[in-house]
């Protein structure tokens, strides 16, 4: 038990959006700034996540997801937020203790501020040419 309560405090604590899909894309678990993102309580868990609103637009999350499990390998996609605010969504194999794939994590990293040095370097790159 207290391993579960700790595993629990931490996936709330982590200051990432986390979303936990089965493989029909169906939201196992959010942690709360998974909540945040795709704008839902509790009630969201077992609805597919590709009826639900975002503030960020995935391109293609069936085909992610798909991706993952059938590779078991990490899947990545820089979007921008309805905010202007670039994200980095990273879609992962979820496995079981016994290793078998039930579904994906996903997490999206805020990647705004490497987005807006990366253009400022080539701008100053463009400028000293």
């Amino acid at each position: 038990m207290l391993a579960n309560n700790d595993l629990a405090n931490a996936i709330s604590n982590i200051d990432v959006p986390m979303v936990a899909l089965d493989k029909n894309l169906r939201i196992r678990f959010l942690n709360p700034r998974g909540h945040e993102i795709f704008s839902l309580n509790q009630s969201g868990v077992g609805r597919p996540i590709t009826e639900l609103g975002s503030t960020v637009a995935i391109a293609g999350p069936d085909k992610m997801v798909s991706d993952a499990i059938t590779n078991m390998t990490t899947k990545e996609q820089d979007v921008a937020g309805r905010s202007g605010v670039w994200h980095s969504v990273r879609v992962r194999p979820y496995k079981t203790s016994g290793v078998i794939v039930e579904g994906v994590v996903l997490t999206l990293m805020n990647i705004d501020e490497l987005k807006g040095l990366a253009a400022n370097q080539v701008s100053t790159a463009w400028n000293n040419y």
